[in-house]
């Protein structure tokens, strides 16, 4: 208890300790998540798993998860909402037909 006392000698070194190892992984891994497609279970699944992570990993750990998000969530992002849409397609005479065949 008192190397950590001495270890942390003024206040600036505390808040600086206090942001890097309690507010900034929380905030960055939620921004992280924002990746991920909306209603993919790896967003809530994410932030349930850093807390499971013991608190001086966390920081390395949500770097990791950023690199992950990265390459996997912003691909399933451009390709979901990305690429140019082509519209509704124009019904054929055939489809037509069967269209009202139904009836």
């Amino acid at each position: 208890m008192v190397e950590l006392l001495k270890a942390i000698e003024s206040w600036h070194s505390l808040l600086l300790a206090l942001v890097v190892f309690g507010l900034a992984p929380g905030v960055c891994l939620r921004l992280v998540v924002l990746a991920y497609p909306r209603g993919d279970p790896r967003r809530a699944e994410l932030i349930a798993e850093l807390y499971a992570v013991p608190r001086w990993e966390r920081p390395l750990w949500v770097a990791e998860q950023l690199e992950v998000a990265l390459f996997e969530g912003l691909g399933h992002r451009r390709r979901g909402s990305g690429e140019p849409r082509a519209g509704p397609a124009k019904p054929s005479e055939g489809d037509l037909e069967r269209f009202v065949g139904l009836f």
